[in-house]
């Protein structure tokens, strides 16, 4: 059997662990945002610089300038995705191993 205080350090643990997988992805999503919006700004700039009547006109079709934006934010967004799954599933993990610790006694 296992003991109250046993299960509630496994499930506090559990939240702990959670809450700040959590807050380091949002820190991360407002990291991500910056990086995107200044490969923009970026972007805007190296267009500008080559083109200055092109200024306020839309970029042409396939320019690398914006292939490597769209490259660079998919890239980013897909990194951030998988580092989410990957944070839930240790804590997920972490989780149940202290659950089985505390089923037979180990902690």
């Amino acid at each position: 059997m296992v003991s109250p205080q046993r299960w509630k350090f496994s499930v506090r643990s559990a939240r702990i662990k959670r809450d700040e997988a959590l807050a380091d992805a949002r820190a991360a999503n407002t990291v991500s945002e910056r990086l995107r919006q200044r490969v923009g700004e970026l972007t805007a700039m190296a267009r500008a610089a080559s083109n200055p009547a092109a200024i306020s006109g839309s970029a042409t079709a396939g320019d690398p300038l914006d292939v490597l934006a769209v490259v660079v934010g998919r890239l980013d967004q897909r990194a951030g995705e998988l580092a989410d799954y990957a944070d839930r599933a240790r804590i997920a993990g972490q989780a149940c191993e202290g659950y089985y610790d505390a089923l037979n006694g180990r902690r």
